[in-house]
Order: structure tokens, then sequence, then C-alpha cells
């Protein structure tokens, strides 16, 4: 049986998207560093005023 055809695009494109989402990645971790964050996770909660404690709580929870 071949694959759906929704997994042979994933195929064609998988590297462009690991290049993505590094480059995701590195972005946050400069102006993370660049702002005196101690971390991408802090600087994204920045404007909501949630802490990094609730956050990795509610991550931990769902995924717990």
């Amino acid at each position: 049986m071949l694959p759906s055809v929704d997994w042979i695009k994933y195929e064609d494109f998988k590297n462009t998207f690991a290049a993505m989402y590094a480059g995701s990645v590195k972005s946050d971790l400069f102006y993370a560093k660049a702002r005196n964050f101690t971390s991408t996770i802090a600087m994204r909660l920045g404007d909501s005023n949630i802490a990094e404690s609730v956050y990795n709580a509610l991550v931990e929870d769902v995924n717990g």
C-alpha cells in the first residue's frame, strides 16, 4: 500500500519545514537575549503578565 498523498507532500518539504522552524527558534533566542529576558518563554509571556511557573504548570498538566 502506498503512503497517502499528504505524506508524500510532507516528505517533499520536510527539510524546508525543519529549516524554517530552526530559524524561528534562533530568532526567538536572539531577541530574548537582546532584550535581557531569562528565556524565550519569559519573552513571549511578558506582555500578558503570566508567570513562567503558571505556564509550565499548565503545560505539565495538559501533557501529564
